[in-house]
Order: C-alpha cells, then structure tokens, then sequence
C-alpha cells in the first residue's frame, strides 16, 4: 500500500498562509473571522462535519497587516451537537457542546499535558525538534493540538501561528483559505461563499463573482474577504466592525 501524505496548510507571521497544495505562501490583510478549512463546500457558509476558523486581528489600530489571534475548531457529532474548541493568546482554551449546553475552560494544563473531550484530544507541548530546527514554530515555546475524531490536526502556539493538517483522504473535499487539497496548485484561489447578492454578513468587504471562481493572485483581498465567516460587534472587535461598515481602503 503506497503511502499517502497529509495536506498541510498554516499561516504565520503578518499573516502568511500557504494552502494544501503548494509551497508558496500569500500575504493577506484585513480583520475579522475567516475558514481556514472545513468539508461540505457545496453548503456555503454552512459544513458537514468540520470547520477551522480563525481571527485575523490587525497588529496596530491603522495598520492593514494582521496576525492570527485565536482558533475555532467546530465539529458535527453523530448525535447531532456541535462542539466548538477555541484555542486563544497564550494558549487559553475553552470546550463547549450545544446540545448539551455545557462550556468549559480547560486550565488543567500545569497538570497534566492532555485532555479529552466528546471524541477530541487537546494535547499541549513543546513544539518537535524539526520544527525548532526550521519548521514553522520555531520561534514558538509551546503549541496547542486540537485532534478531531476524524483525524483533522488543528495546532496553534497561542501567539500568531496555526497549523491545519488534513489526513490524506480529505482530498479533494476540503474548501477555505488553506484551499482544496486536490494537488493542484493552479486552482487553490477559490472564492468563497461570502458574497455581494448571496446576504453577505459583512457588505463592505464581499467582493462580487461565484463560489469557487478562481481568482488572480492580484485579488488576494477578495480572497480572503469571500472566506470572512462571521462579522464582530464594535464591543468585541472593533476592528472589524470598522471594516465591515467601511471597508478596508480606510487603511490605504
């Protein structure tokens, strides 16, 4: 049996994200919450069994370069409830289940270096040798890994970067930021489902075209806006507030 590798997918930095399918990165821009990657792409907004999403946060208030500020791991269980893990700065964890209605953070770390919920393992820990060496994190002192039950690896350092690792029969059914992962590299440029005339959450940053039209590299901005996911109050984002009501040139 041949072997088959995994699609790996992660943004860092300002931010700098590469997708499933190439080693190229793209510098994108802008606030607000955006899919990385989730299944189920032909539902728009909505997903099948899983969706990564993050919070691209600006680093300075006037300033149009962001970085990655927390994590959002949501996934659909058998009995029909959606747990959602939230990976936060410093590593500041919380669990919650809707059909349950239970929410909890998870501040057992000083204890112990694993914690297991509905399926999901939370493991904290030093980052590998390989990425110390020349991988990703390493500059990062520990790193947070959320692993779903159907093998999707999320891992984040709770500083700026987030990893997204998809088993390799994910192929060709994953959709978001990180890409289609079909091993072609000519087509990860998809627009997403946030669009002007498709009862966009946020007006002023949905760029205009179809779901899954591809998209030059000229057009990042319309890129990463066509994944937004969902659109924060001026209480608890006001950067992205401020864009959704007046857009990004405001920073040019």
């Amino acid at each position: 049996m041949s072997y088959k590798a995994p699609g790996i997918c992660y943004c860092r930095g300002d931010p700098h994200c590469k997708p499933f399918d190439t080693n190229d990165t793209m510098l994108l821009v802008g606030a607000c919450i955006h899919t990385l990657a989730k299944d189920g792409c032909s539902k728009g907004q909505d997903y099948d069994t899983y969706h990564v999403y993050a919070n691209f946060d600006r680093k300075k208030p006037q300033s149009h370069r962001s970085f990655v500020s927390q994590v959002y791991v949501e996934y659909k269980l058998e009995s029909g409830g959606i747990v959602t893990v939230s990976v936060g700065q410093g590593g500041a964890i919380s669990v919650s289940n809707n059909e349950t209605n239970f929410t909890t953070t998870v501040n057992t770390f000083p204890y112990v270096n694993a914690v297991h919920a509905d399926g999901f393992e939370i493991d904290r820990s030093k980052p590998p040798q390989e990425a110390l060496d020349d991988g990703i994190f390493k500059k990062s002192k520990r790193i947070y890994t959320v692993t779903l039950p159907n093998g999707l690896k999320v891992i984040y350092d709770g500083v700026k970067v987030v990893e997204v690792i998809a088993p390799a029969e994910f192929t060709g059914n994953t959709c978001g930021i990180c890409g289609n992962f079909d091993h072609d590299e000519t087509n990860d440029i998809q627009l997403g489902p946030h669009l002007q005339g498709h009862s966009p959450i946020c007006s002023a940053l949905a760029p205009s075209g179809s779901f899954g039209d591809l998209v030059t590299s000229e057009s990042l901005y319309d890129f990463t806006n066509s994944w937004l996911t969902k659109a924060e109050t001026a209480e608890q984002d006001s950067n992205c507030y401020e864009e959704c009501t007046q857009g990004l040139n405001m920073l040019w």
